[in-house]
């Protein structure tokens, strides 16, 4: 991945995810904004970061002469390096150096999922009508805390047992990017509409 490229990701999504996205607190929604914010010109780190993994990988599971991954394998990998790397600072101490609220994982799968976006044209994106991803029939939350289809915030989601899975696999270093590829290759094809512009 060029640094043009890396940079442009992190310019608009981190962006666009640190000035609209919201948690649950208490039952009301806070915008991370107010929780903490993105360490400047961080995309050196995280381009030195994708390219010794993408070399990790490729040696562990393709051959050497691969010279690309598919939008998938980069998504996972973008996930892991962002998800485990510290590109935010927070407003607050965390205790025992915990975030309840996944801010650093949430803030992986959002580019992540940019940059496959970023694959498609920019034009035929913008004249989708409504969300690009539907979640809701994976356990996604509306802004009261409820899924339209049965749950609650009292119980996980499909995107919280997300953001659970990369902070984990952080702790104990056991990430596996093809399995979440495929995770982010079922959500395109299944649950977005990113799947009718092919």
């Amino acid at each position: 991945m060029k640094f043009s490229t890396i940079k442009s990701l992190w310019d608009k999504y981190a962006n666009e995810w640190h000035k609209n996205e919201k948690v649950f607190i208490n039952g009301q929604l806070v915008p991370v904004y107010d929780l903490c914010s993105l360490k400047q010109d961080y995309e050196k780190i995280l381009l030195q970061r994708y390219d010794k993994m993408k070399e990790i990988i490729k040696q562990s599971y393709f051959a050497t002469n691969i010279k690309h991954v598919n939008r998938y394998k980069r998504a996972a990998i973008l996930a892991y390096v962002i998800s485990s790397a510290e590109p935010i600072t927070y407003n607050q101490a965390v205790p025992f150096g915990v975030d309840d609220f996944f801010l650093k994982q949430r803030l992986a799968f959002y580019v992540a999922l940019g940059s496959i976006v970023s694959d498609f044209p920019k034009a035929k994106v913008e004249a989708i009508q409504g969300d690009l991803f539907d979640f809701y029939d994976l356990g996604f939350l509306n802004d009261k805390g409820v899924n339209p289809n049965g749950g609650s915030q009292d119980r996980d989601d499909f995107l919280t047992s997300v953001y659970k899975d990369l902070f984990f696999s952080e702790i104990y270093q056991n990430y596996n990017v093809l399995t979440m590829a495929n995770v982010f290759g079922l959500l395109t094809e299944k649950s977005s509409k990113l799947a009718q512009l092919r």
